[in-house]
């Protein structure tokens, strides 16, 4: 998992953004299994949570499968969707954030 590590703290980011809620504390990662469980009817466990914000030892075991879990629940449609679009965001605000556009030249 560490080949991803940008793509999982760019996730993590907007699943706290969908829920208005940092994730930092035991009552939090419950709180998030329910979200996940009311918005995309699937079951992850607590302490898979814990393991993935860091909480606990274990990142590198996250499962492909616990990643797409968390990016339908922020709108893509699997963990490959989230990759393929977050690919082509980064691209493009590369292009977008790499010129500059003076008030004189409009």
């Amino acid at each position: 998992m560490a080949q991803y590590e940008n793509e999982i703290l760019l996730l993590r980011e907007l699943v706290e953004k969908s829920v208005s809620r940092k994730i930092q504390t035991p009552a939090d990662f419950q709180f998030l299994t329910g979200v996940i469980q009311e918005r995309c009817k699937e079951t992850l466990a607590v302490s898979t949570l814990k393991r993935l914000w860091g909480y606990v030892d274990g990142y590198d075991t996250t499962r492909f499968s616990t990643l797409s879990i968390l990016a339908r629940c922020v709108g893509f449609h699997d963990w490959d969707d989230f990759l393929q679009n977050h690919t082509k965001r980064n691209a493009s605000s590369q292009v977008v954030l790499g010129q500059v556009l003076n008030a004189s030249q409009l």
